[in-house]
């Protein structure tokens, strides 16, 4: 995918990071009019002392709309054989790339199609680990994972010669990897996935999908729109300065609202509260039964009565009623 870019780097990076928050994060002026924008999903090898972990994902779906439809995206994603194939193929080479490197009976996976959620998408994520053999070190980790298989294919060798011979442009930076190295010789790396790469003035976004034999190719074109999509609203939205956020936000219609929230010993009234706060109104919260000269004081514009248990004749509601309507 390719878009004109006529805005600065530097907030096409923070456009990404507030549409699409990811766990590696990266924004690197090249030089020469180079500039890469990621926002990448994906461990690709993480040392600490002689223990190395990776987090291959494979297995995509697009999230719904609220909580209902991203469970019922969710019982399909882990419903779906084909991604359940994917993921164990990539797992599979992941764990024989550790055993060039991990004490033998080291390497094992700690954790199975875990779901990790994102702005647009949905994941699901194995998590493997081993120990390194004395004489290895993060760079052995680093280079035996080279590259990830979730971004080559199986096998790795002919699945590369193949990328080498059908791919009609160069991947460059994508499916690469960036991170740091720190003086202790520990490492964490995360995959240039999900990357912006602006090149005299061109944004490039590239974007790939898992293919085996059963696979419907027009599903697998959607999911590489679907994973280009954030950034390619990220480039939009700097050049239009008007992002769309991911955080909900509440309309101020409480401005100026003096509220009377009466507690009846239940366990949400302060969440209640909050939730009013956030509309802008002013609210007092006082616990039954209310005097007289609350209500001279405060003189509500509206009295809230909070749930409670019981019944309203344990708490005389019927007399805060009266009270308020005085």
């Amino acid at each position: 995918f390719y878009e004109r870019c006529e805005t600065q780097p530097s907030e096409i990076s923070r456009k990404l990071k507030s549409i699409n928050p990811s766990p590696y994060s990266f924004f690197i002026n090249l030089g020469e009019g180079e500039y890469l924008i990621g926002a990448s999903p994906e461990m690709f090898v993480r040392v600490n002392g002689r223990r190395v972990e990776t987090c291959p994902i494979s297995g995509t779906i697009k999230r719904g709309d609220d909580a209902i439809s991203d469970s019922e995206q969710i019982l399909k994603l882990l419903n779906s054989k084909k991604d359940e194939s994917e993921l164990t193929m990539c797992s599979d080479v992941d764990r024989n790339d550790k055993s060039r490197v991990c004490d033998p009976g080291s390497v094992r996976v700690i954790g199975r199609r875990q779901i990790e959620m994102y702005s647009r998408l949905i994941h699901t994520v194995d998590h493997i680990e081993g120990r390194l053999r004395e004489g290895m070190d993060a760079f052995d980790a680093f280079l035996s994972h080279a590259w990830a298989v979730t971004v080559t294919g199986a096998p790795k060798l002919w699945a590369m010669r193949f990328i080498e011979q059908n791919e009609k442009s160069p991947r460059a930076w994508y499916g690469g990897a960036i991170g740091m190295v720190n003086f202790n010789g520990d490492m964490n790396t995360g995959l240039t996935l999900r990357t912006i790469r602006i090149k005299d003035g061109i944004a490039e976004v590239r974007a790939g999908a898992t293919l085996l034999f059963d696979s419907i190719p027009e599903e697998e074109e959607a999911e590489t729109e679907l994973k280009a999509s954030a950034m390619l609203s990220a480039i939009r939205d700097a050049k239009s300065g008007n992002a769309a956020s991911t955080e909900r936000s509440t309309a101020r219609v409480g401005d100026g609202v003096n509220i009377l929230l009466v507690d009846h010993e239940d366990s949400f009234v302060h969440t209640l509260a909050n939730y009013f706060r956030q509309t802008g109104a002013n609210v007092s919260t006082v616990r039954t039964p209310v005097p007289d000269e609350i209500f001279d004081r405060l003189k509500p514009n509206l009295v809230v009565l909070s749930p409670g248990p019981g019944t309203p004749k344990d708490f005389d509601c019927a007399a805060t009623i009266k009270r308020a309507r005085a």
